[in-house]
């Protein structure tokens, strides 16, 4: 492998979200298609995933090196447990980074867990960190009907749990990381302007990833294909396709939430209302609580 090839490597563009159905499978799909960009054949990565055991151990481990350099005598390595697991992180980009069509390009994780975004960070410490953002009524109502394809059976009630424990994280996340965020190596996308405007939302995305679109690119994203859509006909299995299909007229992710009941925005409420509104997310109040 060329000093480039490795260069690019080590900083990987890296999707994720507080929970299924943000959006991230159309924003790997639309990234994927700048020539400097490219994906790996699995559709998710899931190197966050069980992160913490691989810290401990490049933690454990290399405290057990400077405790024996210090016994015997010897100075320390001058190398840190961050370094190393950056180093043993690479090595599994290198695994599922390796095409025979690209020697070249920034590479695109599609991964969540976002317990483990602190990690992520010191794993891929040249990366940049896309958090794909959707109101949670919609990710909500997208992930009740598509969860039988990984075998869940979760209510409103759990996934309104869970949204709001991974927004607490984020929100203490991003401020434990400011500077990143100002920098640029935190980016927060919503969903939303990426239906709304997605040549718009695509070329200001590409500027924070210091990248140049061009007409053609354009043009494509603009007409992108629906992929992993939970309210398109299904596959031959009845579950959720992620086939690539053309946009049907009319169709729009934006509020999948529209039929819900007033009691459903009740307890979607009583969970969610706080963080909604702090993300900017209007929540449909009940009159009792009002």
């Amino acid at each position: 492998m060329d000093d480039e090839y490795l260069d690019n490597l080590s900083r990987p563009v890296i999707i994720t979200a507080p929970t299924g159905r943000c959006g991230t499978n159309h924003i790997r799909q639309i990234l994927s298609e700048h020539p400097d960009l490219y994906a790996s054949i699995t559709s998710e990565d899931f190197l966050f995933h069980h992160a913490d055991r691989l810290a401990d151990y490049t933690d454990e481990l290399f405290a057990h090196w400077e405790r024996q350099n210090m016994v015997k005598g010897m100075p320390s390595s001058h190398n840190s447990s961050d370094k190393l697991l950056a180093e043993m992180a690479e090595s599994l980009l290198r695994v599922i980074g390796r095409r025979e069509d690209r020697t070249d390009g920034r590479f695109v994780i599609k991964t969540s867990n976002f317990g483990q975004l602190d990690i992520g960070l010191r794993m891929f410490p040249c990366s940049q960190m896309i958090v794909m953002i959707r109101d949670p009524r919609s990710s909500a109502a997208s992930y009740l009907r598509a969860q039988a394809n990984w075998g869940s059976n979760i209510g409103l009630e759990e996934y309104a749990t869970r949204w709001a424990k991974s927004m607490r994280y984020l929100n203490g996340f991003l401020t434990r990381n400011q500077e990143h965020v100002r920098s640029g190596k935190i980016i927060i996308q919503r969903f939303e302007p990426l239906v709304e405007d997605p040549v718009g939302s695509y070329t200001k995305l590409l500027e924070k990833l210091d990248l140049e679109p061009d007409a053609e690119l354009l043009a494509r994203v603009a007409s992108a294909p629906v992929v992993g859509s939970s309210y398109l006909p299904r596959n031959s299995k009845g579950r959720v396709s992620f086939k690539r299909v053309e946009k049907p007229e009319g169709f729009d992710p934006r509020n999948r939430w529209s039929d819900w009941s007033p009691e459903r925005h009740a307890k979607f409420y009583s969970i969610c209302g706080t963080l909604m509104k702090r993300w900017g997310y209007e929540p449909v109040i009940p009159q009792n609580q009002t």
